[in-house]
């Protein structure tokens, strides 16, 4: 199960990779030719901005998702560095579970805005806010699969078993 786990998150955690990616580059290039029409054309495009944002706020979601995979959220390191040997992984899995709880209730509340965000669509694009729903969820469901990895791992370290 654990193995499952773990390359179920390294595959997720690619592709999660990918999407951030490909909206960091889509944030770029949105906000360069949103500079280019301002100060050169001396005429903004309006949808440029409302991309950006959209673009923006996918890459903030899979890069929490991505931090959560290497253990960077939400982990408070100056507790962490105090603890030594075996407290370090129980804090690590107390922290996972901490992340599991949040996202949950952040699923929870996703899916019940769901109808209401399909009913309005972004001013320029035309785009549901469902989608940015969707978004969120997504991120939040790869973040409680990261975090089920990782405590599967802490718990064999604290086991004495090698991950």
């Amino acid at each position: 199960m654990k193995k499952l786990l773990n390359k179920l998150s390294d595959m997720l955690n690619a592709a999660a990779i990918a999407v951030a990616i490909a909206a960091i580059v889509v944030t770029a290039v949105s906000c360069s030719v949103q500079v280019f029409s301002r100060y050169v054309l001396n005429n903004s495009f309006s949808w440029t901005e409302e991309l950006c944002r959209y673009a923006s706020i996918v890459v903030y979601m899979f890069g929490f998702s991505i931090a959560t995979k290497h253990g960077s959220n939400p982990r408070i390191d100056a507790l962490s560095n105090l603890l030594k040997g075996k407290g370090q992984y129980w804090h690590a899995i107390f922290c996972a579970v901490a992340t599991i709880v949040c996202a949950a209730f952040i699923i929870w509340f996703g899916i019940k805005a769901m109808p209401m965000g399909a009913r309005s669509r972004s001013s320029v694009l035309g785009i549901p806010a469902s989608y940015m729903y969707v978004v969120i969820m997504v991120s939040m469901g790869l973040c409680v699969i990261h975090s089920l990895a990782g405590i599967c791992n802490d718990v064999d370290r604290i086991r004495g078993k090698e991950t």
